[in-house]
């Protein structure tokens, strides 16, 4: 029986969701970049280690589908590299790597705040209007196909919430905290905790809001202490998201031997923790000698075509 704290991670997603919305917004803001220096940055972040991830995903199912239970139909593989949502055999809205479904909204994100880009003022305004007519939509009509789905779904407020603070807050780390930004957090965890009488996944929306808004009013008050460990975890997180799967199959695998030759279960518990050290460990490695060297190598190529910068931080 799985423990119930462990449960928890599976609603991680809607902090990741307004986490992605608060750094757009509040990385742009300080720094102007341009709709094409934006996507670019984000395809050379996101790209090579998914793609890595789910060619994996897709190799390994495809030798042993013992050993790892995935899709090996060709026509999802492509759909699933290119972020397009589709329905996997099994009816589900998933791509070749099932943990890839957060990033079919996580592009679509990409895709609407690049062009908001392109307009003088009112960015935010216009994202955070056009995502509440989609939902409205998505209400209204309930559609079946999966694009659709996917691009009407209320989880795309958590995306224009973390927006919002990205606004309030800016990249400002140090700057005093104010009353104005703890209304506005307040304000957001509400709206959002009202909705969820409506969509009952946006109640870890509002929870990631206050989460969000906590840590960075105790950062604006110089009680968040910098760990060079933890920033190391935040550096390889997307790597050990894509990863973890893996990790957690290995595990599985590894445990299920031990307790044959050992004649006794392996308690569900350690199993669990034994799950998350493997998945750091796996995610770490694959953050030094794939993500790291690939982004990099794919930042200089899309350099070289375009002629120019490629990053937010490098972006006038």
């Amino acid at each position: 029986m799985r423990h119930p704290i462990f449960g928890l991670g599976e609603h991680g997603v809607d902090l990741f969701f307004v986490i992605s919305g608060f750094i757009m917004v509040a990385l742009t803001d300080a720094r102007p970049t341009t709709p094409r220096t934006f996507i670019l940055d984000r395809i050379a972040r996101i790209v090579p280690p998914y793609w890595i991830a789910t060619l994996c995903a897709f190799l390994v199912a495809a030798v042993d589908p013992h050993f790892y239970h995935g899709s090996t139909e060709p026509g999802l593989l492509a759909k699933s590299l290119f972020f397009v949502p589709a329905r996997n055999p099994f009816g589900e809205i998933e791509p070749t790597l099932f943990l890839g479904w957060t990033l079919n909204y996580e592009m679509f994100f990409y895709a609407v705040f690049a062009l908001t880009l392109f307009l003088p003022r009112g960015r935010l305004v216009v994202l955070c209007s056009l995502f509440a007519i989609l939902v409205l939509i998505g209400s209204l009509m309930r559609p079946t196909w999966a694009a659709a789905t996917v691009y009407t779904d209320p989880l795309l407020l958590e995306f224009a919430a973390g927006a919002i603070l990205g606004r309030v807050f800016g990249a400002r780390p140090g700057a005093p905290a104010s009353l104005r930004q703890v209304l506005a957090a307040i304000a957001v965890a509400l709206v959002l905790m009202l909705l969820a009488f409506w969509s009952g996944r946006l109640v870890f929306g509002a929870v990631a809001v206050v989460l969000v808004s906590g840590g960075l009013l105790l950062e604006r008050g110089g009680a968040m202490p910098r760990l060079p460990w933890l920033k190391l975890l935040g550096d390889a997180s997307f790597a050990i998201y894509l990863f973890q799967q893996f990790a957690f199959v290995l595990v599985g695998k590894s445990l299920a031997v031990t307790g044959r030759l050992l004649h006794h279960a392996v308690p569900h518990l350690l199993i669990e923790v034994l799950n998350i050290v493997a998945a750091i460990a796996l995610g770490l490695l694959v953050l030094r000698v794939l993500e790291r060297p690939l982004t990099k190598a794919v930042k200089e190529a899309l350099r070289r075509l375009g002629g120019g910068p490629v990053g937010l931080r490098a972006a006038a």
